[in-house]
């Protein structure tokens, strides 16, 4: 049961002496999680594997591979996975005056990520290819000295990654042959396309580059894809009044029902709702 009397989990009680902030990849089971808390601090956590529940300030929110949630000290919260499954996430904690600074520096006025009301606050969607690189700071992280200069860097490259364009950050380190085909994916027609234009754009043979792309995005060129059209679909839907056929034609479904099936599967919900949520907050 959440409420407002569920315990406060303390920074102090989980950094050692000098350290600024936590960094974790815990992985969780009905046996192995936290009841519902507060906190002395703020954090960042993301999904990684799995599937559960968000309990958070009353709600209920359905968690997937790729929701990354922004938590003041004040949300009563707990995770809660699916069944017996397993849900593996990146959890990052760090003082709340820190948080408040990088606000006043850099996003003054703006209501987003942390600085929504509670109400509105949900999951931030992220791909693939932002999982990745959101997964390869953090491991940085986790070996950088825990002072305040590291964690802020490493903060305000979420917030880069958060707001900048889709592929643009989460390949570095990708070969360029396959960071330009990845790019280029964004693209209308070879969205369209398919996996087809992903292959042709690479230059290289299909099995090579799903070698790769397992081994850089841990993903397949066929599941690239897939969230890259879904995420073009969920902007149009967002900025759109467009309807919801038209849409699925365009990034390349010509199948509605796998359309609507793949769409709820990235996002929890179905297109209609997708829109119809967005427009209530």
């Amino acid at each position: 049961m959440i409420s407002a009397a569920s315990p406060r989990l303390l920074l102090g009680r989980i950094v050692a002496p000098g350290e600024y902030g936590h960094v974790a990849r815990p992985r969780l089971t009905r046996r192995r999680t936290l009841h519902a808390h507060t906190h002395d601090f703020a954090e960042i956590f993301w999904i990684n594997e799995g599937q559960g529940w968000h309990l958070i300030n009353g709600r209920r929110e359905r968690l997937l591979p790729g929701d990354l949630w922004c938590i003041r000290p004040e949300d009563v919260h707990q995770l809660v996975p699916v069944g017996t499954g397993l849900l593996a996430i990146t959890n990052i904690a760090f003082p709340t005056e820190g948080l408040e600074w990088l606000r006043q520096r850099y996003f003054a006025g703006e209501a987003r990520w942390f600085w929504l009301p509670p109400e509105a606050r949900g999951p931030v969607p992220v791909d693939a290819v932002r999982l990745h690189a959101l997964n390869t700071a953090a491991d940085k992280l986790a070996f950088a000295p825990r002072d305040r200069l590291h964690f802020e860097h490493f903060l305000l490259g979420v917030f880069a990654e958060l707001g900048g364009p889709p592929d643009e950050l989460g390949l570095a380190g990708a070969p360029d042959w396959l960071g330009e085909a990845c790019r280029r994916m964004c693209e209308p027609e070879p969205l369209r396309e398919g996996v087809t234009a992903l292959f042709r754009l690479a230059g290289r043979s299909p099995e090579h580059v799903a070698r790769v792309m397992r081994a850089m995005l841990g993903i397949t060129p066929s599941e690239y894809v897939n969230r890259r059209r879904i995420a073009q679909a969920a902007f149009q839907l967002r900025m759109t009044a467009r309807p919801v056929t038209e849409i699925a034609f365009e990034v390349g479904y010509e199948n509605l029902s796998h359309f609507f099936h793949v769409f709820r599967r990235l996002n929890g919900t179905s297109p209609r709702s997708y829109r119809a949520r967005l427009a209530a907050t």
